[in-house]
């Protein structure tokens, strides 16, 4: 969001006046209890006099969130029932006011266990969502796992990392005959100055 309206409406007295995406999804959704997720909500932002904050004042608290007024339609809207989940990479950059209306969950960066099965799953997608995927063998090798586990990149930089390592791999077998294409660690290149993030979860 770029604007408190965004989610709460904005003031009839406006000529591209809406009721905002809460009232529209409790509308359309048909549900009084909705589960809502705002993600990275560290990173919301824009004008300042439009903050996009301040709805959540009012919204995350249950007793006023049972009178919330709609701007556009000019009625009060009960938004008590509604669940709440926000992310967030850095607490530090929301305030306080409104990290005391959540209850934090710090989420541990995955186990090198765990980051196995995450690498597992993101190589099964690229070769699911690609039609030259099942050109390539339906396991990633033990060196290849452990380079990226050890790279401690993020999972969006890995699955970018690993389509470029498949070319890679394609380039090098290019006038052989191959069966399938086998990725290498050498295929997979890290990034400079790009380190994983810690993710953090309200």
């Amino acid at each position: 969001m770029t604007a408190g309206f965004v989610l709460s409406g904005m003031s009839s007295g406006w000529s591209e006046a809406r009721p905002g995406r809460l009232i529209h999804s409790l509308a359309q959704g048909k549900r009084a209890n909705p589960l809502i997720v705002l993600d990275e909500l560290c990173k919301s932002g824009g004008d300042k006099r439009y903050s996009t904050l301040d709805p959540l004042h009012q919204l995350l608290e249950k007793d006023t969130a049972a009178v919330f007024v709609n701007e556009a339609l000019e009625i009060s809207t009960n938004c008590s029932h509604i669940f709440w989940i926000a992310t967030a990479n850095r607490l530090d950059a929301l305030p306080n006011s409104i990290i005391s209306r959540f209850t934090i969950l710090d989420i541990k960066p995955p186990t090198h266990e765990e980051m196995k099965n995450v690498l597992k799953s993101i190589y099964q997608k690229i070769r699911r969502n690609h039609k030259w995927g099942e050109r390539f063998t339906e396991e990633l090798s033990p060196s290849v796992t452990e380079k990226i586990i050890e790279s401690n990149l993020e999972p969006r930089v890995i699955q970018r990392q690993l389509i470029s390592a498949a070319g890679s791999a394609a380039l090098r077998n290019r006038g052989q005959s191959v069966g399938q294409h086998v990725i290498l660690a050498d295929n997979f290149t890290i990034p400079e100055n790009n380190k994983k993030t810690r993710m953090g979860y309200l």
